[in-house]
């Protein structure tokens, strides 16, 4: 039946990394939201079936489609405020995301990968953070008087360890603008 197929729909957006992390992914698949962002062109193409049952794709990208990859217009808005969230894997291409982490969810893991994008994240008030960025050619601005650099590429909030909620947001980007506050 449909429903007892909607299970791969998760899994094969399910970002993991190694055997057992795959494992945690699966069994937190109940509470597993999918957010899902499918862009159309204007003048595409077809998808057949060919003789071996595989897709046989036939498109030719117009120059009108060439046009929008080349200047994204892409944004995501989401506020994840009141919801009680403990995992958080996001990627981000050629766009633009701002996120407002949750206000009490307890401890909190976050991990971006971005390209050439532009993420903006707000960390509420009362909500501790340590903030790890990993990237090539990216500018990272953080709100220093909320979380101050302890070390290369780290900023915590000087209570994370005894904050009962707080997220440990982890980034790993190409060419993006990232802003914490």
């Amino acid at each position: 039946s449909a429903i007892s197929r909607l299970w791969r729909l998760p899994i094969s957006f399910a970002p993991w990394r190694s055997g057992a992390q795959h494992v945690q992914v699966m069994q937190a698949l109940p509470q597993t939201g999918v957010i899902g962002v499918i862009l159309r062109d204007r003048d595409g193409g077809e998808v057949n079936v060919g003789r071996d049952g595989q897709p046989v794709v036939k498109y030719s990208l117009s120059s009108y489609d060439a046009g929008h990859l080349r200047s994204p217009r892409i944004a995501f808005q989401r506020s994840l405020g009141g919801l009680r969230i403990s995992t958080i894997d996001m990627s981000v291409g050629a766009a633009t995301a701002w996120v407002r982490l949750p206000e009490n969810a307890g401890p909190t893991t976050m991990h971006i990968s971005g390209g050439a994008s532009t993420i903006t994240l707000e960390v509420p008030r009362g909500v501790a953070a340590s903030i790890r960025h990993q990237g090539g050619l990216s500018t990272l601005n953080v709100d220093q008087n909320r979380f101050p650099l302890v070390s290369d590429g780290l900023y915590r909030s000087t209570d994370y360890d005894t904050a009962t909620n707080k997220v440990d947001i982890s980034l790993e980007t190409g060419v993006t603008t990232i802003q914490v506050s």
